[in-house]
């Protein structure tokens, strides 16, 4: 029989096909533009059709609670010809048991995770470069990109980062919720240890949390890499600080962000962050948690197009894609279902006259390149 955990996990993850998402970032270079396109890679696969690409889901989190690092059992709910950025994020002083989580214990879910799912899997493949991923999507397969939410498990050791490149990691959200040894602010006292064995809770990311000398050093030692930096989440001061270490405009992504100007949540992105962040080359992921779309009120699936619209409208077409975070914990609009919502969500953008080109281009198609850069050996 098996366990409750389990029992509920299969049930969530029965909720969610729309995919898993990983992060975003794609890079408006001479070799990024070079790649081809979703549709001139399968032509005859999807003619006419638009398929779907997610840059942030969250379901490995509930894998990992649960310990089944395991796709296999869930490839029924999970379409095929998607590229699905899948993250793991663990909040602090937020899991069943937050004194066991550790970086070794990540990594050991990633490498489980690889392991057991493409043993006999027909339906998912984790690309390691270019050339498998169009294999593996003329082949129907679900390519899988992997990304980490946080770096607090870190303990304030950067050298971590090796390890993850290693296994194939190849997004990483600096910064989720609280602050640690990476991000800080003049407002946390003497009293207020960021050790995750301290006891306390510490104390929530705000519009002043910047980068400490220790976070400085991860940005720089991310940015050597062919690892997407993922802004979600970190505070305004923290964010210009991050795109003045980029110096030398490697794509940044903000997997699971909205526009400030249609909702004024700290999770939202300014005019100018989102302008910053086309500048890069990269990539905002629209976001399907209500309080992220609409101030006040009720939310539904017109107010992810308002956002989507309004995205292309400053950043242009070729920066805006989908990060729904689903299987996080997220409040859907109305009428959005975690399994259904594609259909609707490219009618609605027809509806309002948006071109096939351009709905290509949010729902698969930037991504696409973006990932086509990230696998490649440049």
């Amino acid at each position: 029989m098996p366990s409750l955990c389990h029992i509920v996990f299969r049930f969530h993850f029965s909720l969610i096909t729309a995919g898993i998402v990983i992060t975003p970032v794609y890079v408006l270079c001479q070799t990024y533009q070079s790649n081809p396109t979703l549709m001139e890679v399968l032509p005859n696969i999807i003619p006419e059709s638009i398929t779907l690409a997610d840059l942030h889901n969250s379901s490995l989190h509930f894998m990992y609670q649960c310990n089944q690092p395991n796709l296999d059992f869930f490839h029924t709910h999970i379409k095929s010809n998607q590229i699905l950025f899948m993250s793991l994020g663990i909040s602090r002083f937020d899991m069943m048991h937050p004194d066991t989580a550790t970086i070794m214990g990540v990594l050991d879910f990633f490498r489980n995770l690889k392991n057991n799912s493409i043993k006999d899997s027909s339906f998912f493949s984790f690309p390691e470069n270019r050339i498998q991923m169009i294999s593996a999507l003329k082949a129907n397969k679900t390519c899988i990109i992997l990304a980490l939410e946080g770096t607090w498990l870190f303990q304030g050791d950067i050298n971590w980062i090796d390890s993850l490149n290693q296994i194939g990691i190849k997004a990483i959200t600096i910064a989720h919720r609280f602050h640690d040894e990476f991000i800080t602010t003049a407002e946390i006292d003497a009293n207020d240890t960021l050790s995750s064995n301290s006891g306390r809770s510490p104390s929530i990311l705000n519009y002043n949390s910047s980068l400490s000398q220790l976070g400085i050093s991860l940005i720089k030692k991310i940015l050597q890499l062919k690892i997407l930096i993922d802004v979600s989440h970190l505070g305004e001061t923290a964010f210009w600080e991050v795109i003045q270490l980029n110096s030398n405009d490697k794509p940044i992504i903000a997997s699971h962000s909205n526009s400030k100007s249609l909702c004024n949540n700290e999770r939202n992105l300014s005019d100018a962050q989102l302008k910053a962040i086309a500048n890069t080359g990269g990539l905002v992921g629209i976001c399907f948690h209500s309080p992220m779309l609409k101030d006040s009120g009720a939310a539904f699936l017109s107010d992810i197009v308002d956002h989507i619209q309004y995205a292309v409208k400053v950043m242009g077409s070729d920066h805006v894609a989908i990060g729904t975070d689903i299987g996080g914990r997220i409040q859907l609009p109305l009428g959005i279902s975690e399994t259904d919502y594609v259909k609707e969500l490219i009618e609605e953008m027809l509806r309002r006259g948006m071109s096939n080109k351009t709905i290509a281009k949010i729902m698969s198609e930037n991504v696409f390149r973006l990932t086509s850069w990230l696998l490649s050996s440049d």
